[in-house]
């Protein structure tokens, strides 16, 4: 990921070689292809993760696609096999601790 947006950069830097620029002009050119990579929800609920999960949980999975499918938005989660049984009895929990975090229905489907 950081040699995609390095290379964004480089590239945005060769056009305007010999000009002046301003940074308000190149930055949208280099955030925009993370941005949507990365949704800021997203970034800030791995971020916080421990925090909602508490951390026996949160170092069993972790946060991994958010997306939204026939106006369902899920949450798909990376866990470890020996883990998925375990929590599948407390997906409708952390789902709910979720959606308190964001204080809005952030998430649908787990």
């Amino acid at each position: 990921m950081f040699l995609d947006n390095f290379l964004v950069i480089v590239a945005v830097l060769r056009k305007y070689k010999n000009k002046p620029l301003l940074i308000s002009s190149l930055l949208p050119k280099v955030l925009n292809p993370i941005k949507k990579k990365f949704s800021s929800n997203l970034f800030e609920l791995e971020f916080h993760w421990e925090d909602i999960l508490g951390k026996e949980l949160a170092n069993k999975c972790y946060p991994s696609k958010f997306y939204k499918k026939n106006n369902f938005k899920t949450l798909e989660i990376s866990i470890n096999g020996n883990y998925a049984l375990e929590f599948s009895y407390y997906s409708a929990k952390i789902k709910e601790k979720i959606n308190t975090f964001f204080k809005y229905d952030y998430i649908n489907v787990i």
